[in-house]
């Protein structure tokens, strides 16, 4: 067994978490009259905490099938899976917005929306447990694929022994410091723009910079 729990609680631990994560494959969202979509960012958020499409992702690769045993079967029920994920997530913001429902927190929406794609990844997770599937060799691959931001993911947590307490914590000091980031970086490039007047190109090259200082 890794002795990673002490190094998962460090604070070393939570700069190794900085990296971001691909919104379900979609690209971002804004309402209508401009600003960022609250329901995107709360998505955004509960993606980043429990990266399970992360792990699934990589059964897109037929080497990773093979060396956990997933047959081809199995991996196109996942994908049917993820597929439907979604679709139960679009049909909750169109329900909200047609019932123009009262304003909720972003911690009331990430519930919300973590109860809605639970029933899929436990789908999921139930194929990659049985027989003669190799979960922890998925597991083992997807550590070393994405290094100590792995520990988010609740199965990995479970083998390297933290409890939900602690894997709680731990994905709430990794948001605070996310979003501490994006507040910087949103504010560097404010800064860039107030004190230089760049041409579109310099503008992209900018904002691309600040982005990239982010997800490291």
């Amino acid at each position: 067994m890794m002795s990673m729990k002490a190094v998962a609680i460090s604070a070393g631990m939570l700069l190794a978490l900085f990296g971001s994560s691909p919104l379900w494959g979609q690209p971002p969202r804004h309402p209508p009259g401009g600003g960022r979509d609250p329901f995107f960012e709360a998505l955004r958020e509960v993606h980043q905490e429990s990266p399970n499409k992360e792990l699934f992702d990589l059964l897109e690769y037929p080497d990773i099938r093979d060396e956990v045993r997933l047959s081809a079967e199995k991996a196109e029920q996942i994908q049917e899976n993820i597929r439907l994920a979604i679709k139960e997530l679009f049909a909750l913001r169109a329900s909200r917005q047609a019932n123009s429902e009262p304003h909720k927190s972003k911690e009331e929406l990430k519930a919300e929306i973590a109860a809605a794609v639970a029933p899929f990844d436990d789908a999921s997770y139930a194929l990659l447990e049985q027989p003669p599937t190799e979960l922890d060799r998925l597991l083992g691959i997807y550590v070393q694929a994405r290094g100590n931001r792995a520990v988010l993911n609740e199965k990995v947590a479970h083998r390297i022994g933290l409890n939900a307490t602690e894997l709680d914590q731990l994905r709430k000091a990794r948001t605070r410091i996310w979003r501490g980031i994006m507040q910087q970086a949103r504010e560097d490039i404010q800064r860039e723009i107030r004190n230089r007047a760049p041409g579109k190109e310099d503008l992209r090259k900018e904002f691309s910079k600040h982005i990239r200082h982010a997800e490291r």
